[in-house]
């Protein structure tokens, strides 16, 4: 159910060894800026306060519910919050809510899922397992379950509790998503994309499925450029527990090393790179964008001319021509890449040394 754990470990891993070798190369200063990303990042006591409880939603001819078996207002408010990042007032709700009704364990529900998001799967999964012998019929409690069994890769599992939810809860949002990504491990079925952006479009859903549902769809390796690039941009329009820096990392990542789409690259990192809410990856972001420029050159001609020169400069104004070329050896065509910067290098100033 929680996204970001998952998410986290695939924008560290995302710009590969020959990226991270290059980042090294940055300035100290640079750095130093980046270090400061937790105050940019800190969700805001305004946008927490305007969060409220998610009701029904209509999908495909059914309605769903988050938490379905779970009615108290509280409980499911504090359920958003988590999923907006709101941890602290997530935490202080639980805590004046344990007070006011101290016998309900469904409270127990949105506890742990906040151990797992900013603890960790085993300790989670022994909470899980400990709720469970005393409440077997908690049927959230095996959602999130299965959604840990699903982070272990432990998918049968998961798939015999969601089978065991089904019976008593078929109406269960994460029922019905945990469900499709399970299925998506078998490769997309045709009709997976009209599937999954309905609920990545829609306000309707909570920001942790809306992220989830942009995450796969980035993912489904037919999918036209021009689809894909509606789902980045998507992504960046709402709160979600992946902080806009994260996201971006992610996208820069799809945008420049797998899809090799400079256009839309460097349409989404110009902005976000100003953007004070990026400023934990603004460095990374300079990186992707400075590949995306000689991508694009690239696309024009095979070797510095007039028409591609502008776009190359652009690329080694970012971090310097050996950063540059440093970064441009992990990605898609860099034998081509380079050969172009170097013909770049060889028309105007002297080289760098690198």
């Amino acid at each position: 159910m929680p996204v970001q754990r998952s998410l986290a470990r695939f924008a560290a891993d995302a710009a590969g060894p020959f990226l991270r070798r290059a980042l090294f190369l940055l300035t100290a200063s640079a750095l130093a800026g980046a270090a400061t990303c937790a105050a940019a990042e800190t969700a805001s006591g305004n946008r927490c306060d305007d969060v409220v409880a998610g009701g029904p939603i209509d999908y495909r001819g059914t309605r769903l519910l988050e938490t379905a078996d779970i009615a108290t207002p509280e409980i499911r408010r504090i359920n958003v919050l988590i999923s907006t990042r709101c941890y602290r007032e997530a935490r202080d709700a639980i805590a004046r809510y344990r007070q006011a009704a101290p016998a309900d364990y469904q409270i127990e529900f949105v506890d742990t899922r906040m151990l797992w998001i900013l603890v960790g799967t085993e300790e989670a999964e022994q909470a899980v397992a400990l709720q469970l012998t005393r409440h077997p019929d908690f049927d959230s409690m095996k959602v999130l379950q299965a959604s840990i069994l699903m982070e272990r890769r432990r998918y049968a599992a998961a798939s015999k509790v969601l089978d065991d939810v089904a019976r008593r809860m078929p109406n269960d949002l994460w029922l019905l998503v945990d469900r499709m990504k399970i299925e998506l491990l078998d490769g997309p079925r045709a009709d997976i994309a009209e599937r999954l952006k309905p609920m990545l479009d829609s306000p309707q859903f909570p920001p942790s499925v809306r992220e989830v549902m942009g995450m796969e769809l980035m993912r489904l390796p037919d999918l036209p450029n021009k689809a894909r690039a509606s789902a980045y941009r998507t992504l960046l329009t709402f709160e979600s527990a992946t902080p806009f820096a994260q996201k971006m990392r992610i996208i820069a990542h799809a945008s420049v090393m797998k899809n090799s789409d400079p256009d839309v690259a460097i349409e989404l990192l110009v902005p976000a790179i100003a953007d004070r809410r990026a400023i934990s990856a603004a460095a990374e972001l300079k990186m992707y964008l400075g590949i995306a420029y000689v991508q694009k050159a690239a696309a024009i001609d095979s070797k510095s001319t007039p028409r591609n020169a502008a776009l190359i400069a652009k690329g080694a104004d970012q971090f310097g021509l050996c950063v540059l070329r440093k970064s441009l050896v992990g990605a898609p065509g860099s034998e081509r890449l380079l050969a172009l910067v170097d013909d770049w290098a060889k028309g105007g100033k002297p080289a760098e040394r690198c």
